[in-house]
């Protein structure tokens, strides 16, 4: 096999190139760059949540005293309204639990998508995750988790 035809099967992993061959096997902080390592953002991944009430969703980071400019910012599908812990700068050495507060619109279940970034020996770093949330009509008015 020539290698053009190597280095082109190496490329077509899922996403068609986005990922090496086998790495669509591997979670997100897996993929996460080794610049990273000492930085976190953790969530319990499930929660079920009732429609129309403010429900708190707690999550954990972590930022190393070398990671400056650090931020970390969640998004959400438009039927849910995020405040609290959304969007904020975190100071260097922080170990915390944060509370985003969550407002869903209209019954159904949305993803959550988390990113705490920073820089690190003047590298851009990064960590992901993810909570799904299931709001429902009839759930209790604090937010649980849900296997």
């Amino acid at each position: 096999m020539s290698p053009s035809a190597v280095f082109g099967c190496d490329n077509h992993g899922p996403g068609f190139g986005f990922y090496p061959m086998n790495m669509h096997l591997k979670s997100a902080s897996d993929l996460s760059s080794p610049i990273a390592q000492g930085m976190a953002l953790a969530a319990e991944p499930r929660y079920t949540v009732p429609v129309g009430q403010i429900s708190d969703v707690p999550y954990t980071i972590i930022v190393p005293e070398s990671v400056s400019d650090a931020k970390v910012l969640w998004q959400a599908d438009d039927a849910v309204s995020l405040n609290g812990a959304s969007d904020q700068q975190i100071t260097p050495a922080t170990d915390a639990e944060l509370i985003l507060t969550v407002a869903p619109t209209k019954a159904g279940t949305y993803v959550l998508r988390g990113k705490l970034s920073g820089v690190s020996d003047g590298q851009p770093a990064a960590k992901s995750s993810f909570i799904l949330i299931k709001a429902v009509s009839d759930a209790p008015k604090t937010a649980s988790t849900t296997n």
